[in-house]
């Protein structure tokens, strides 16, 4: 299980959640027999092959293999990690969680005392500010750069005094206790460890709250000293990842869904900025590259992102890696950007010509793809930058998961390095069967493919029938082993059934899916559970295969008692050969009147007589 998430709370969840009323919020199920039908959210489909099983409480898509529970439904629709998509359905349901993981991280109990000390923290810095002597340079810098105090107090912005211990005084007075203060990151140890002073100090403060509004950490400007990093944030904690969250998103989160895309630009007073000027879809990176963690926060309102740069170079050089982020990113999201006049961020474009300046910058969006072959084309003019740049393209392009989506991009980058298609082509091909299309797109292939051979009817009939009927899966458990299936992802969901069934358990699939590590393991269970069975009788089918797969069992046998017998000549060992002979021609017999208790009998005596004879081995 998951962190701090307990099974039960699990089942609670679970139990409260009904699968096909969930899934029809997002796709337009019809009844078809027992189960319901639709086009898979996840892939592009005429033809509906995604099943929802409302008895089992799990989807699976026949087109793209996707599926799972209800957890796993949102999980990949929302791009939630496994806690939050629990969270999520529990708060659907009201059902109230007990301290649980975050971002897959123990808080060991301490998230509510995490976010008050962060909170308090916070109004502290917003007390200083405005209320303090020391705080009106805090004050005269916003001012100087134009920021109205309506702006500054909307995104509660503070002062952190240049004291080395007044927030740890204040908190520790107030009742905080220090190890939560330093687990939140508001404290740092002296290089001794005899003491601890303020992280933040003589700087404008910035809280960063996550989706639902909780304080996680601060960002702080250092407003004189230069030997300073300019910006500083609040380390790694239980609440706070740098890379899996934007600032400005709590506030956001509810535009961007409305408008169906969100924003992302580089600093916290170019988010303000924004806000400012009407664009309330805006977030901000803290400080950092984007990563996929930004990514999977924002696809969680919307699949559209519009990213805004510089127009130097630093600024194309970071759409060009950002185009990385979206390759690797395991989830479809359409990207454009957007690029500012030379030496212009948001804030200063906002402060020299204003809002409409701003919103119509805005405005000139590209195709991030279209705009980093654009960029890696420009000025290339010899043989050698043409090769150069025709490696970079094709690179990006193999990694592309589409073949319409490739074969557009081929043509516009030959048309920009002014070559031929066919030579980009073959370029980009030989990435493709060199293993350039890896990460996501590999894993996309994998996690959504069909299992890679076709299934065993016997065996895989077998299973299905057992997924449906507890006495089938007992009669099964109690005749067969794992080892009886010749395919290896059967053998896996036998294994896990078998010791359901033999302890008593009723089938349950989230619960099976949850003890499948496998992958093809899962699309398999997954697909033998959703699809109409051939047969009526569930146990009577069983009771067929069972012996099918158990005179399978025993003419292996046979086949390794001649092998044995062979050897046995080889070596010279002739009473070795009169008594496989006898054995072979008993187990024959027996297995010709499918005498299974005589054939076990005699397979355990064989077991037995290899272990005296090393040459056997």
């Amino acid at each position: 299980m998951n962190g701090l998430i307990t099974d039960e709370a699990l089942d609670r969840v679970r139990q409260a959640t009904d699968i096909v009323e969930l899934v029809s919020q997002h796709v337009s199920l019809k009844k078809s027999g027992a189960n319901y039908l639709g086009l898979c959210p996840f892939h592009q489909e005429k033809t509906p092959s995604f099943t929802v099983s409302p008895s089992k409480q799990i989807f699976h898509c026949f087109g793209c293999g996707a599926g799972g529970d209800a957890v796993g439904f949102v999980m990949r629709q929302g791009n939630y990690s496994f806690p939050d998509a629990v969270q999520f359905l529990a708060d659907r349901a009201g059902i109230e969680l007990p301290e649980r993981t975050v971002r897959g991280q123990s808080t060991g109990g301490d998230w509510e005392k995490l976010t008050a000390a962060n909170e308090a923290a916070a109004k502290f810095y917003q007390e200083r500010l405005w209320n303090s002597p020391d705080g009106k340079k805090a004050l005269n810098y916003l001012r100087g750069r134009n920021m109205p105090d309506e702006a500054a107090k909307g995104f509660e912005l503070g002062y952190s005094p240049a004291s080395w211990d007044a927030l740890l005084a204040h908190l520790k007075a107030r009742g905080h206790d220090f190890g939560i203060i330093e687990k939140a990151g508001l404290t740092v140890k002296k290089a001794d460890g005899t003491s601890s002073y303020d992280r933040f100090r003589d700087r404008l403060m910035f809280p960063i709250k996550d989706v639902k509004g909780r304080y996680i950490g601060f960002g702080g400007r250092a407003l004189k000293n230069e030997e300073l990093p300019k910006y500083l944030n609040s380390p790694e904690t239980p609440l706070f990842k740098k890379g899996e969250t934007l600032y400005g998103i709590n506030i956001a989160k509810d535009e961007i869904r409305k408008k169906d895309y969100g924003v992302i630009v580089e600093g916290y007073m170019d988010a303000i900025a924004c806000h400012r000027a009407g664009i309330t879809n805006a977030t901000a990176t803290l400080g950092t590259a984007l990563t996929p963690g930004h990514l999977r926060l924002l696809s969680r309102f919307s699949r559209n992102v519009l990213l805004v740069f510089d127009a130097d170079e630093a600024g194309q050089k970071a759409a060009r890696r950002s185009m990385d982020v979206f390759l690797s990113f395991g989830s479809k999201m359409t990207a454009k950007v957007a690029l500012l006049p030379k030496g212009d961020d948001p804030d200063s474009l906002l402060a020299r010509e204003g809002p409409n300046a701003l919103r119509e910058a805005f405005k000139g969006r590209e195709n991030l793809l279209e705009f980093v072959i654009k960029r890696e084309s420009a000025g290339v003019l010899d043989i050698d930058g043409k090769i150069k740049a025709a490696a970079a393209l094709t690179g990006i392009l193999a990694r592309l998961d589409d073949a319409v989506e490739r074969s557009h991009y081929v043509k516009m980058a030959a048309s920009e390095l002014g070559v031929e298609e066919s030579a980009v082509r073959e370029e980009m091909e030989k990435k493709i069967g060199g293993g350039a299309r890896t990460g996501v797109y590999r894993s996309r292939a994998f996690e959504a493919g069909r299992p890679a051979a076709p299934l065993d009817k016997i065996e895989s009939g077998l299973i299905q029938a057992a997924l449906k009927d507890p006495e089938a899966a007992l009669y099964a458990a109690d005749n067969l082993t794992p080892g009886d299936f010749s395919d290896e992802r059967l053998r896996v969901i036998a294994d896990a059934l078998f010791k359901t069934a033999l302890t008593g358990g009723a089938v349950s699939m989230p619960k099976l899916l949850d003890a499948l590590e496998d992958e093809g393991a899962k699309r398999a269970a997954l697909e033998l559970s959703v699809r109409e069975a051939a047969h009526e009788d569930s146990l009577e089918y069983v009771r067929g295969a069972v012996s099918k797969l158990m005179e399978a069992r025993y003419r292996k046998t046979v086949e390794e008692t001649h092998a044995l017998l062979l050897k046995a000549g080889t070596l010279g060992e002739s009473d070795a050969v009169a008594e496989l002979s006898d054995f072979r021609m008993k187990m024959m017999k027996a297995l010709s009147g499918k005498d299974f208790e005589l054939l076990n009998k005699l397979q355990k005596e064989l077991t037995e007589w290899q272990k005296k004879r090393s040459w056997t081995k």
